[in-house]
C-alpha cells in the first residue's frame, strides 16, 4: 500500500448521506513499516555520531601533556662564562745574523745567554783598510757639496731677480692685464639668462655696464621660522613636504640649514630660522609663497610660524669689468647656459710693448740659472759615483762587523774569540740568534662564535705544567685558520702575550689558556636556562613549592600562562653558561632543592630517565595513546639522535640538544645536569579541556 495514499485526508462527498458504518481496522503491516523507518533513522544518526566522534579522536582530541621540572641549586663555586684553548709559546721577537766574511777577529762580545742591546757589536773583524778608503771618499764628496752650495746661492739670486722683474712688470701693466682678462665674460655657474640688455655687435661697452642676470632655479630654497619648542626635533637632512599654493602642488624637500636666531613671531612665539632646499620640477618660480611641514620621531607634524617665499638657489648680476667694442654677444633671455660658457666678448687691444721689454730681462736671468743647474747636475753625478764606492766599502763593513739586530739574549751556541781567523774556503758561516724572551707569545685559536666575544687587552689565565701564569690578549686575526677542523666551522688565530721575566716558560712548549668572559658571585643560586620565562619586559620562574604553599612573592598572571600547581615568581638574572643561569633576585636560599617548571611535553623525555614514572589512566584508549607516545619518543631518541661529534650538535643523556661536538676550544662543560622530575598533570595526567586546547601554551 502507498504510504502517501494512506495518509491523505478523507474527501468530502456531496452525495446523500448514508448511515454511519463501523470504523475500519488498520492493517497489521502498516505499524511495522513505520517502526522500521524510525529505526533506520536512529541507526543513521548513530553512524554519523560515531564518525564525528572518531574524527574528533583522530584529529582534534588534545594529546596528554606533562611538565618537566628541575631543582633550584646553590653552587659552591661561581658560575663562569669562559673560552678555552691551547697553543705553542714562542719569543715575541727573534732575529738571526750571519758572519759570511773571512778575517781576523778583533772583538767577540757575544756568548750563549748573554744580554745584548740593539746595535751592540757581537763580532767584529779587522776593518782598518776600509776605514781609510771611506775617509778619502768622504773628503771628495765634501768638496763637491761646497761647490753645489755656491751654485745654489747663485740660482737663488737669479730667481729673486726674476721675481723683482715680474713685480715691476705687474705694476707697469696691471690695468692692461686686468682689462684683457675681463674682456671675456664667462658663465660663473649653470643657470638661465634673464633681464638681458639689448646690444649690437660693434657697440662700445664701457666698464660697469649691466648685461643680464644669471639664475640657477634647478633647486629652490625656502626660509621659514619654527618655534624653539621643536629645536631638538629638526635636524640637517630631515625630509619635509613643501606646499606651494600658487601651483597647487606639494614638493619633497630637505632641511639644508638651521640658524639659531631669535625671531619673535606674530603670535609672540620665539622662533629660529630653517632653510629648506628642494628640486624644482619646473613649475616653481621665485617669490612664490610656500610653506612646509615635517614629522617628529613620534609622528607629530611640525608647522612653521607663517609662510615664506621661494628663492633660486643661486643668482648673480652680470656686469662688464672691461671696455671696448662688442665682439661676441651670446646673451639671450631664458637661454640655459653651462658654467664656463662664453657670454660676452669685447674687442680689447692691450699695449704689448711694456711686457716685451721686461720679458727680455727675464730671459737673461733664466739663461744664467740653466747654466748653474747644469753644473750642479755634473757635480751630483760625481757625488753619486763616490757614494757608490763608499757603499761598496760599507757593504764590506756590514759583513765584517756583526751587530745585534734587537734587544734580547743570545740564544745560539758558537765558539769565537779575539785573534782567531774565521771564514775562508770550505768553512761554515758563523750564525748568531738573538731572542726577546722576557715576553713570550702564545698562538692559539678561537671558534667563529667565540671570537666576537673577546677584545684586545682582555686578561688571560695560562696553565703551564700546572703553574698558573698571567697573560693578555694582544691580537685577534680575522683571517680564519683554514687548516684546523675543516668543515666544522672557522677558527680564528689569537695572540696572547705572557710575562716570562722569571724565565719559567720554555720556548716551543704548549700551554692551555682560559679567557673569563663573566663571573657570578661565589655561591650563586642556579636554575636551568629553560626555567626562566620572559613575559613582556619581566622574567619569572614557575615554582612548585615543597610544602605546596603559595610563596609570598608569587604573582598572578593571565589564565593559561602558569601550569596548574605552579606559582609565578618574578626574578632577576645574572650571567649564564651553556645550560645554567644565575638568579640574583627573587629566589631565597631556603628554596634550594625546590622544583621549577622547564618545559611542557606530550611524550616522556627520551632516552628513558633513571626514575620510575607512574600515571593512572582509567580510559583504556587514553592509556594506549600515552603508551604509544612514550614508545615513539624513546624510539626517536635511539634512531634519530646523532652521537656526540657528528653533525652540528648532539643530544645529551636527557634529550637536550647541544650545539657543536664538544671539541670547540670555547666549549663550556657545565656541571652534571639534574634530570629533574616529570610531573603528571592533575586529573590522572591527561588534559582534556572543554574547548579542546591545552591548558598551557
Amino acid at each position: 500500500m502507498d504510504t502517501n495514499t494512506a495518509i491523505q485526508p478523507e474527501t468530502i462527498s456531496e452525495a446523500p448521506q448514508k448511515p454511519e458504518s463501523p470504523p475500519k481496522r488498520r492493517r497489521p503491516g502498516r505499524r511495522k513499516k513505520v517502526l522500521k523507518n524510525i529505526l533506520a533513522i536512529i541507526i543513521s544518526l548513530s553512524v554519523v555520531g560515531a564518525l564525528v566522534w572518531l574524527t574528533y579522536i583522530a584529529f582534534y582530541q588534545p594529546a596528554p601533556e606533562f611538565y618537566l621540572t628541575q631543582r633550584i641549586e646553590i653552587w659552591d663555586v661561581p658560575i663562569k662564562r669562559t673560552l678555552n684553548g691551547w697553543g705553542p709559546m714562542a719569543p715575541v721577537l727573534s732575529e738571526t745574523v750571519t758572519l759570511t766574511e773571512s778575517g781576523t777577529v778583533l772583538e767577540a762580545n757575544a756568548f750563549y745567554g748573554a744580554t745584548v742591546r740593539e746595535g751592540d757589536v757581537l763580532v767584529a773583524l779587522d776593518t782598518s783598510s776600509i776605514d781609510k778608503a771611506v775617509e778619502a771618499h768622504e773628503k771628495t764628496i765634501a768638496g763637491h757639496e761646497k761647490s753645489i752650495e755656491n751654485l745654489n746661492a747663485q740660482i737663488a739670486a737669479a730667481e729673486t731677480k726674476i721675481g723683482e722683474i715680474y713685480t715691476e712688470l705687474a705694476k707697469a701693466n696691471a690695468e692692461q692685464i686686468a682689462l684683457a682678462n675681463a674682456a671675456r665674460l664667462y658663465a660663473p655657474f649653470d643657470g638661465q639668462i634673464v633681464e638681458a640688455e639689448r646690444m649690437i655687435i660693434g657697440q662700445n661697452i664701457p666698464v660697469g655696464t649691466k648685461l643680464a642676470r644669471l639664475i640657477d632655479d634647478s633647486k629652490m630654497t625656502l626660509t621659514l621660522y619654527f618655534s624653539y619648542g621643536y629645536e631638538n626635533d629638526i635636524y640637517l637632512g630631515q625630509p619635509c613636504e613643501v606646499s606651494v599654493p600658487s601651483v597647487m602642488s606639494t614638493v619633497a624637500g630637505t632641511v639644508s640649514g638651521i640658524e639659531k636666531v631669535r625671531r619673535i613671531g606674530a603670535d609672540g612665539s620665539v622662533t629660529f630660522e630653517v632653510t629648506i632646499t628642494m628640486d624644482n620640477p619646473g613649475a616653481l618660480i621665485t617669490q612664490a609663497a610656500a610653506t612646509a611641514s615635517m614629522k617628529t620621531a613620534n609622528g607629530e607634524t611640525i608647522l612653521p610660524s607663517g609662510s615664506g617665499m621661494l628663492e633660486c638657489i643661486r643668482e648673480e648680476l652680470l656686469v662688464t669689468e672691461s671696455e671696448g667694442p662688442l665682439k661676441t654677444n651670446n646673451l639671450r633671455n631664458y637661454y640655459d647656459v653651462r658654467e664656463g660658457d662664453l657670454l660676452v666678448e669685447l674687442d680689447f687691444q692691450p699695449d704689448t710693448t711694456i711686457e716685451e721689454a721686461f720679458m727680455g730681462r727675464v730671459n737673461d736671468q733664466e739663461a744664467l740659472i740653466e747654466g748653474y743647474q747644469e753644473s750642479i747636475t755634473g757635480l751630483g753625478e760625481q757625488i753619486a759615483a763616490v757614494n757608490d764606492q763608499i757603499a761598496l766599502e760599507y757593504e764590506r763593513i756590514d759583513d765584517l762587523v756583526i751587530r745585534s739586530p734587537i734587544d734580547g739574549q743570545v740564544s745560539s751556541y758558537f765558539d769565537i774569540y779575539p785573534g782567531m781567523t774565521v771564514g775562508g774556503s770550505g768553512s761554515t758561516p758563523v750564525t748568531i740568534t738573538v731572542s726577546q724572551t722576557e715576553t713570550l707569545i702564545l698562538e692559539g685559536t678561537l671558534y667563529q662564535s667565540d671570537v666576537q666575544r673577546v677584545t684586545v687587552g682582555m686578561p688571560v689565565d695560562i696553565l703551564y705544567n700546572s703553574v698558573p701564569v698571567s697573560g693578555t690578549l694582544t691580537k685577534i686575526d680575522l683571517n680564519p685558520d683554514q687548516q684546523q677542523n675543516p668543515g666544522m666551522g672557522a677558527y680564528y688565530p689569537v695572540t696572547i702575550s705572557l710575562d716570562n721575566s722569571e724565565g719559567s716558560l720554555m720556548v716551543g712548549s704548549y700551554a692551555d689558556f682560559e679567557i673569563v668572559l663573566e663571573t657570578s658571585i661565589d655561591t650563586p643560586i642556579i636554575v636551568p636556562i629553560q626555567a626562566i620565562k620572559a613575559i613582556g619586559q619581566d622574567e619569572y620562574i614557575f615554582l612548585l613549592p615543597h610544602d605546596g604553599v603559595r610563596p609570598e612573592t608569587a604573582v598572578d598572571l593571565p589564565e593559561g600562562v602558569v601550569p596548574p600547581g605552579f606559582y609565578a615568581v618574578p626574578v632577576e638574572c645574572g650571567i649564564q653558561d651553556s645550560r645554567y643561569i644565575e638568579v640574583t633576585e627573587g629566589i631565597p636560599a631556603e628554596w634550594e632543592g625546590w622544583e621549577v617548571f622547564t618545559q611542557k611535553t606530550d611524550n616522556l623525555p627520551s632516552p628513558l630517565p633513571s626514575y620510575d614514572f607512574e600515571v593512572e589512566i582509567s580510559d583504556p584508549e587514553m592509556r594506549g595513546y600515552f603508551d604509544e607516545g612514550y614508545e615513539k619518543g624513546y624510539e626517536d631518541a635511539l634512531n634519530a639522535s646523532p652521537s656526540p661529534g657528528e653533525g652540528d650538535g648532539y643530544y645529551d643523556d636527557f634529550g637536550n640538544w647541544i650545539p657543536g661536538d664538544g671539541s670547540d676550544p670555547g666549549f663550556v662543560d657545565p656541571m652534571p645536569i639534574d634530570p629533574g622530575i616529570v610531573k603528571p598533570m592533575p586529573n590522572d595526567g591527561v588534559v582534556l579541556p572543554e574547548d579542546g586546547e591545552p591548558a598551557y601554551g
